[in-house]
């Protein structure tokens, strides 16, 4: 309250068939439920061009129009079939394709649902490494737990640093790893640039971050990516939902990938059955005239 006091006006911008907030509650979509306040729909994506196929895929998803022929129908959306054990395997041959076209590691981000199993996020942020930044002698490394941080790594924030201006889902690049030295450096430091924020790590701190080269879906939000990898499997049943396809897909500006299962992507788009959140906004915006931020403490 005491940062909001001179607050006159607030303006919301979102997508209500994005993924809800981890954190209880479902704001945006209460507000716009209680038609209480004044709301303008956006029909036309800047991100991709309109006949784009991500586009048309999205649109259809929506609307509940999903039709299979979509992926085959225009250049920059792809299916690929693909069994759970070799997902790892394909990821390396698209990462690779993409790079000796001239993209970089910033340009491509895998996404999945789950951390565990052998197309999870874990399995994949480590062939990724080997791939994009493998071990070189003159690059210095820290083992944390099961993670091995390499400098060059691609690094993903898991918790929101505001004295340094960094949030959940950024993404960084791990520049230099300093040896506990007990003069400049008193533990082991990992230094991670986030476009120009330059934030230190140490051992207290090494569970808010992690690689990067593959993220969960949830992390992605409020990103954009050149070329997005998307496995759908039915290994990752029970997350699939279709606003967490949606959201998946909606993350590529110029090229999807989605590899995996058409049976598990078709039960995905089809489950909209999220267990609906106990909330009471809407009710208290529809119940009184004036409303008091302390009504909702």
């Amino acid at each position: 309250l005491s940062a909001s006091c001179k607050v006159t006006k607030i303006l919301l911008i979102g997508d209500d068939q994005q993924l809800p907030s981890v954190a209880p509650g479902h704001v945006l979509k209460d507000l716009l439920e209680s038609q209480m306040i004044p709301t303008v729909k956006l029909d036309r994506i800047y991100r991709q061009s309109q006949e784009s196929g991500i586009t048309q895929l999205a649109h259809s998803i929506r609307n509940d129009h999903y039709q299979e022929h979509l992926f085959f129908d225009y250049k920059d959306i792809h299916f690929q079939t693909c069994a759970s054990y070799d997902i790892v395997n394909y990821v390396k041959v698209l990462v690779s394709k993409a790079m000796k076209e001239g993209y970089d590691a910033n340009d491509i981000q895998v996404l999945a649902p789950m951390y565990n199993g052998v197309a999870g996020i874990d399995a994949l942020n480590d062939c990724l490494q080997e791939l994009l930044n493998p071990h070189d002698e003159y690059k210095n490394e820290l083992r944390v737990g099961k993670r091995i941080y390499r400098e060059g790594d691609k690094i993903l924030q898991l918790k929101n640093r505001i004295d340094d201006n960094v949030f959940n889902g950024d993404i960084g690049i791990l520049e230099e790893i300093c040896y506990k030295d007990n003069f400049e450096f008193l533990a082991d430091t990992l230094i991670v640039n986030f476009d120009g924020v330059y934030v230190e790590y140490t051992a207290n701190d090494f569970y808010t971050i992690t690689h990067a080269y593959c993220m969960s879906i949830h992390k992605s939000q409020g990103n954009e990516f050149k070329i997005v990898i998307m496995p759908v499997l039915k290994d990752y049943y029970i997350m699939l939902k279709k606003n967490l396809i949606y959201t998946g897909l909606t993350r590529a500006k110029q090229s999807l990938f989605v590899i995996g299962n058409h049976q598990a992507f078709a039960y995905g788009i089809a489950n909209n059955h999220d267990e609906k959140r106990r909330t009471t906004l809407s009710e208290k915006m529809s119940q009184t005239q004036s409303i008091s931020p302390y009504d909702f403490m």
